[in-house]
């Protein structure tokens, strides 16, 4: 087999598909995952574009591995790779460059293997999971047709594509063989699943069937645009206990105007949604991604946005400076804000952010809650692990078997993060 070290740069999704390939690699026997201490045959970058710094840093990782290891080949792939194939090839020990559904292709891999049965098909197939047997992730759709005016991936990742029901059931029967705790659903726009499925579905279709299933480990939900969010999904995460306790909304912004240039729909209901989740349910963690220095956008305009995030619910927070792609509308527009204001603004944001997460995570001391640990040094006093509701938590090390989920009590806040003893 050839020793393959994995690289991958982006996004949750990004990450899955990583793995997608890294364990259809092993399981043919023809690529065996090694570490940087080890003198790889090849190497896979999987790339991201989703920012200029995104893009830059994915160069810098191809770059970064030419030198490391002048005798292995490089293989880039993702989206970054996508945009700029021109780029990446002539970087030193690149061997092919290649984009985000070729990755799935068999081109690409007939230098490793004859085997004609490696397709687009590893998309939907039952992956290892022994790269995170506690908390793995579904890949449930890709694509997304929604085509917001600053938003590449659209471009780069096609058009809604779900991955039909039976498969997914077949793969979370696998990953509960294998073990897992936690199944974290992830997509570029999981709130469209099955709405392109012959029998058209709906992520609230899935969530309910899913508790069915025998032994269901408990369901996080990855991130959901703010129109995809209903009354009934928020009943159901507030009401069913396989389900995480934690929502991720990208917002992106909340003034109307800014949103109009944006392309996404205003978010007056969106909002009352989420302060009536909420209250229904103080536990509920609630987390939004925004982004500040949109060309055009005024004081007034920035100044509505943080009075809106000031009054809203929230747990937690990712702020993003605008990044002018080359290939959307946005990167056209008149008005561009300067670096500096744009930074000045996200760090405002992201100071509001720190003291939301600091309030919620105090408003939660003293409860208790189902943990789930991460990989458990034996080297170390102290495991990390994850609650429901998006807490992570420090947790005496001592008897935990990892992704054992423990019952513990959120019992101090410090400087050095959350504790949680085991109850």
């Amino acid at each position: 087999m050839k020793r393959v070290i994995y690289r991958t740069l982006g996004c949750k999704l990004n990450q899955v598909e990583t793995d997608q390939i890294m364990s259809e690699l092993s399981r043919r026997r023809v690529g065996m995952p090694v570490d940087g201490e080890d003198n790889p045959d090849l190497i896979l970058v999987n790339t991201c574009a989703v920012t200029e710094k995104a893009a830059a840093k994915s160069r810098q990782m191809v770059s970064k591995m030419s030198r490391l290891y002048p005798d292995a080949e490089i293989t880039v792939m993702g989206c970054s790779a996508a945009m700029d194939r021109d780029q990446f090839g002539h970087i030193d020990r690149v061997t092919k460059v290649i984009g985000t559904d070729e990755r799935f292709d068999t081109e690409w891999w007939s230098d490793l293997s004859t085997d004609s049965g490696i397709g687009r098909d590893i998309q939907i197939k039952p992956i290892s999971i022994l790269q995170n047997r506690s908390r793995p992730r579904l890949k449930i759709q890709d694509g997304c047709e929604q085509n917001c005016s600053y938003c590449i991936i659209p471009s780069l990742r096609g058009k809604q594509r779900s991955v039909p029901l039976e498969d997914l059931l077949f793969t979370i029967r696998q990953m509960i063989t294998e073990g897992a705790a936690e199944i974290v659903l992830t997509g570029v726009r999981i709130g469209s699943w099955g709405s392109d499925l012959h029998k058209k579905l709906s992520l609230l279709n899935l969530l309910e069937y899913l508790p069915e299933i025998p032994d269901i480990p408990r369901i996080r939900l990855g991130s959901i645009e703010p129109w995809e969010l209903s009354e009934e999904l928020i009943e159901l995460v507030n009401g069913c206990s396989d389900i995480c306790s934690h929502l991720h909304i990208p917002l992106q912004h909340t003034d109307p105007c800014v949103l109009e240039r944006m392309c996404r729909p205003h978010l007056d209901r969106t909002l009352s949604l989420l302060k009536e989740a909420k209250n229904s349910n103080p536990a509920l963690a609630i987390g939004i991604d925004l982004i500040s220095g949109f060309p055009g956008e005024t004081e007034e305009q920035f100044g509505n946005l943080i009075d809106t995030i000031s009054d809203q619910p929230i747990s937690y927070l990712h702020a993003f400076r605008f990044s002018a792609r080359p290939g959307t509308p946005a990167y056209e527009y008149e008005n561009q804000i300067s670096p500096k204001i744009a930074k000045s603004r996200v760090e405002k944001l992201i100071s509001i952010g720190a003291q939301k997460r600091e309030h919620f995570i105090r408003s939660q001391e003293g409860k208790q809650f189902i943990a789930i640990p991460d990989k458990v040094n034996k080297d170390s006093e102290w495991v990390k692990a994850v609650t429901d509701n998006y807490i992570k938590l420090s947790v005496p090390a001592q008897g935990i078997a990892p992704g054992q989920p423990i019952l513990v009590m959120l019992q101090t806040v410090s400087d050095h993060g959350c504790i949680g003893l085991p109850v």
